[in-house]
């Protein structure tokens, strides 16, 4: 059995997996803009100009697509040098996970085998 994708759940790459740095679903809100209580944000200014050019094309708000996750304990975790990475034991994709307000989690969205 081939190791699935902790972001998406498939296992169907270009060599039979993908992992969750080259998931074409891996959709992040920028970590500039979450609220300072939220353990993933970050200080400062944002410099990437792509980050301002978004535009969710359901809400039409800035910063965000209509796929963009906010990243919460539970699906993330931090890695050894501060990146960002899949939980061990990824929960199921909630509604609140999602930046845009209309998005809302799907039978199929995440991985294949989460915990519920």
């Amino acid at each position: 059995m081939a190791p699935r994708c902790g972001y998406c759940g498939s296992d169907d790459g270009p060599q039979g997996v993908h992992s969750f740095r080259v998931c074409r679903k891996r959709d992040f809100v920028c970590r500039y803009t979450l609220p300072d209580d939220n353990v993933f944000s970050l200080r400062g200014v944002c410099r990437n100009p792509e980050h301002s050019d978004i535009k969710c094309s359901a809400c039409h708000e800035d910063g965000h697509s209509f796929n963009s996750q906010v990243p919460r304990i539970g699906r993330w975790q931090f890695g050894a040098s501060g990146e960002l990475r899949p939980a061990i034991r990824q929960r199921k994709l909630a509604d609140d996970d999602f930046a845009c307000r209309y998005r809302i989690a799907l039978p199929g969205d995440g991985p294949a085998g989460a915990a519920a």
